[in-house]
């Protein structure tokens, strides 16, 4: 681990998401298995050289939304074979909005049920 670890600052909520990741010379797609405002966990489909301390751009198509969210800077905290964990660092008010939301409508849903 690296010297830089962070412990959540929300509660992550389970949730299946596809995201595509870009950066430091790769290229690579995933799913989120559950996030939060600012942390979430990636499984590649391909074994990818991601590393602690690299900083990712990620696209996110939330399930039922049409236009995926784009998040600036992302940086790995965490490898264990194909998964990884993420903390955000640099996404826009209107993006950091749109994904509020969308917590807050899986909660609502899950609370009906």
């Amino acid at each position: 681990m690296s010297g830089t670890f962070q412990f959540r600052t929300h509660s992550r909520m389970p949730i299946t998401c596809f995201v595509d990741y870009t950066g430091e010379g790769l290229i690579g797609t995933g799913v989120i298995q559950d996030f939060s405002v600012d942390g979430w966990h990636i499984r590649a489909f391909k074994s990818q050289p991601i590393k602690v301390g690299m900083s990712l751009a990620l696209r996110v198509s939330f399930p039922n939304h049409h236009i995926p969210i784009e998040i600036e800077t992302a940086v790995v905290q965490w490898v264990k074979k194909r998964e990884f964990g993420v903390h955000v660092v640099d996404m826009s008010s209107e993006v950091e909005d749109r994904v509020r939301q969308f917590i807050e409508s899986v909660v609502n849903l899950r609370d009906a049920i």
